[in-house]
């Protein structure tokens, strides 16, 4: 009974941990991108004014000067694009 009541606990651990995973913004962008950061790293309230499609947002990530964005993989700028603009 023990064995089947740790293997269904273990179950239910797994089963939650993805649902519940953060997004690529909140593991991948927000460190930069947070209000009152120090890295003068645009936050996401103004990004969001100033490129008003994914298409726009795109560019400008793929575009920007800052080595910190050139690290950045395609499919990590994707799925933030896609967070973003919905």
């Amino acid at each position: 009974m023990k064995r089947r009541l740790t293997f269904v606990t273990i179950l239910l651990v797994v089963a939650f941990a993805g649902v519940s995973s953060a997004g690529v913004w909140e593991t991948k962008c927000l460190m930069c991108h947070k209000e009152g950061n120090t890295m003068k790293a645009p936050t996401k309230a103004a990004m969001l004014e100033k490129h008003k499609t994914g298409d726009d947002f795109m560019k400008a990530a793929k575009a920007s000067k800052n080595p910190m964005m050139k690290m950045q993989k395609d499919d990590v700028l994707n799925a933030a694009t896609k967070e973003l603009y919905p």
